[in-house]
């Protein structure tokens, strides 16, 4: 009988398997990183050997958060293992994962700026392609992924349009430019016409990366140093790959703590400014609207995302400050004793 194979000699098959599925590169990273952790706190196990103890340890000593433990389980749980047993490497009515449960995880609020604080944290930006990033950000609530892979041919400022590709759901999707976003697109567009001193080629990335910072030695310290005098030159070809830390500079700029932070907190922020402003002039479908700007498909993610509880709010909205039973004012009010003398009578 062959020998089964270990967690690292079934990685490669295993990879295969999640890309002939149609997973995208980040999805099968994600699954790859799990068997990494496995390795760092098992070894190298075979995979016939694998026990419960083994499952035990790896969240024993991972010390992972809530979310992050409940991630790793259903990816084992719900499909690595499974795979495993239809390949013969575990037996078929064995799983290793057998009386785990998702940890419970606690809601924690997540930081989001309010409107008044929009313009100061593009000005806050030490750049202007990171004025960009921060712009499209809060004015069209896009995922990170969705505003580093916006090219100058999605953006068409006649129509105040700008096409994005949903990443996460694999579609496109045509959103609208608000007049801020509007001023804030033309403003970069001259810039980048600028500095590239030619005319811009539509495939071109609408915030591309930067060449890194020109170096220079610092005679007093003995070190190289970025020259802050030198402004790093944009490469239009080139994706910008971190746009979150565009956000975190800006963030700590303004005095916030910039950890957990990244494009996540724009599109919150952006999210809940529309939909305070929705509610404050009575729209009732003001959470479907939101939802369908930030790509969602069920209104209950979007309630989750922007941390509300709807039921309270309107709840607290309808009776905080007013008259709970407002029909009873109107009714006659009788005295008991009167009624009891009425009785006598």
């Amino acid at each position: 009988m062959p020998r089964k194979p270990t967690i690292n000699e079934a990685r490669e098959p295993f990879k295969y398997h999640l890309l002939s599925r149609g997973l995208g590169d980040r999805t099968v990273k994600n699954h790859m990183q799990i068997l990494n952790r496995w390795v760092d706190i098992n070894g190298d196990t075979r995979i016939d050997q694998i026990r419960d103890i083994h499952v035990d340890r790896f969240f024993g000593e991972g010390n992972w958060s809530a979310r992050t433990q409940n991630l790793y389980l259903s990816q084992l749980k719900g499909v690595f293992f499974p795979w495993c047993r239809r390949q013969g490497f575990m037996p078929r009515d064995f799983d290793p994962t057998e009386g785990w449960r998702n940890a419970k995880v606690q809601r924690n609020d997540q930081l989001w700026l309010p409107v008044d604080e929009f313009g100061a944290l593009m000005d806050a930006a030490d750049n202007a392609r990171d004025r960009a990033v921060i712009a499209i950000g809060l004015y069209t609530f896009a995922r990170g992924s969705e505003i580093s892979t916006l090219r100058l041919q999605d953006v068409d400022l006649d129509k105040n349009m700008l096409t994005f590709y949903r990443w996460k759901g694999k579609d496109p999707d045509v959103m609208p430019i608000s007049a801020e976003l509007g001023d804030e697109l033309r403003r970069w567009i001259r810039y980048y016409k600028h500095v590239q001193g030619f005319a811009l080629e539509p495939e071109w990335y609408l915030v591309p990366s930067r060449d890194k910072s020109v170096p220079v030695w610092d005679y007093d310290r003995k070190v190289i140093i970025p020259d802050r005098r030198i402004e790093p030159g944009l490469v239009p070809t080139r994706l910008l790959r971190r746009p979150y830390e565009s956000v975190k500079r800006a963030l700590r700029q303004l005095g916030y703590d910039p950890k957990g932070t990244g494009a996540h907190t724009l599109r919150r922020s952006g999210a809940r400014a529309l939909f305070d402003r929705l509610r404050a002039e009575g729209y009732d479908g003001s959470l479907r609207r939101v939802s369908s700007m930030l790509g969602h498909k069920d209104t209950k993610t979007t309630e989750i995302y922007l941390g509300l509880s709807l039921e309270r709010e309107q709840r607290n909205d309808l009776i905080a400050g007013h008259l709970m039973f407002p029909a009873s004012t109107t009714a006659t009010v009788v005295p008991l004793k009167e009624v009891n003398r009425g009785n006598r009578g």
